[in-house]
């Protein structure tokens, strides 16, 4: 619509000159909806594609030549490390070469599991065992779930939201979310050797820990990761105590159905989430409803 617009004001523009000729601020409204025509049709059009095998990799952003959108290529051998990483209220892809040179791979992404999502592709492609970086985002299952206590750590900025000033909408917006509070329906049920029966009371969103997804908990301290995984798919985790978690193993399910959205509210500069999660499973069974996670 925006590009159809401009495209429009360009023609009465155009016509404008056709009639009146060419004069100082026509001329200079011309350029201007001429870049901005540019911009937007790049935007429509242009992808970007990420190579990763015969021993190369390959970054091409195309098909309408941009400023500040360049390509990559560099050999495998010289690749030391890939990693995600945050910058600027957004996240980015990122690749440490053998002579000391770290190059930008992907950017900007406006989510953490984007980034992981292409960090784990091109590994798998290349074959490259994966160590920590400093600063990156952590692709791995924390080993600790949530605190019962209800205290939630630091918070990570991320997403789109966090680039557009909050100002006095984003205030009553908060107030007002904070005002509703979260709410966690329902509950999950684990047989076996050591069963569990389990009835949250709060959630909170996974984007502080780097991870698609919610923390579940309930009174007493025990706790349930519920994580859309991008790679993966489904992963749910308990914590019967602090410290201590497993994965649960989800097969042979009649029903394996985990639905994670992002709603358009941030608190904090955490995106609120809602979801649910209905499992039926041989040793597992859950019906999770969350509304409000942040």
């Amino acid at each position: 619509m925006l590009l159809l617009v401009f495209l429009g004001l360009s023609a009465a523009l155009g016509w404008s000159i056709h009639r009146d000729g060419l004069g100082f601020w026509t001329g200079l409204g011309a350029l201007v909806l001429l870049n901005f025509d540019y911009l937007l049709l790049a935007m429509f059009l242009n992808r970007t594609q990420v190579f990763a095998g015969q021993g190369e990799v390959r970054v091409s952003h195309g098909p309408v030549p941009t400023l500040g959108a360049k390509g990559v290529r560099f050999q495998a051998s010289e690749l030391k490390q890939l990693y995600a990483v945050q910058q600027s209220g957004r996240y980015a892809v990122k690749a440490d070469l053998a002579n000391g040179q770290s190059v930008v791979l992907v950017a900007p992404l406006v989510s953490a599991e984007q980034a992981l999502f292409i960090e784990q592709q091109l590994e798998q492609a290349l074959g490259i065992v994966d160590f920590e970086v400093p600063a990156e985002l952590s692709s791995s299952l924390p080993a600790r779930v949530a605190q019962a206590s209800g205290s939630q750590p630091s918070k990570a900025t991320a997403g789109l939201a966090a680039l557009l000033p909050l100002g006095l909408t984003g205030g009553i917006a908060a107030l007002i979310f904070y005002s509703l509070g979260t709410e966690v329906t329902g509950s999950l049920e684990l047989e076996g050797q050591r069963p569990l029966a389990f009835v949250p009371s709060d959630c909170r969103s996974g984007q502080a820990y780097g991870f698609f997804g919610v923390d579940v908990v309930d009174e007493s301290g025990q706790a349930v990761r519920v994580i859309s995984d991008p790679v993966h798919g489904p992963i749910v985790m308990v914590q019967r105590q602090a410290g201590q978690s497993e994965r649960l193993a989800l097969t042979g399910c009649r029903t394996l159905d985990v639905k994670i959205q992002r709603t358009n509210t941030t608190v904090n500069d955490i995106r609120v989430l809602d979801g649910s999660a209905h499992l039926d499973c041989p040793n597992v069974k859950a019906n999770l409803t969350f509304t409000g996670c942040h």
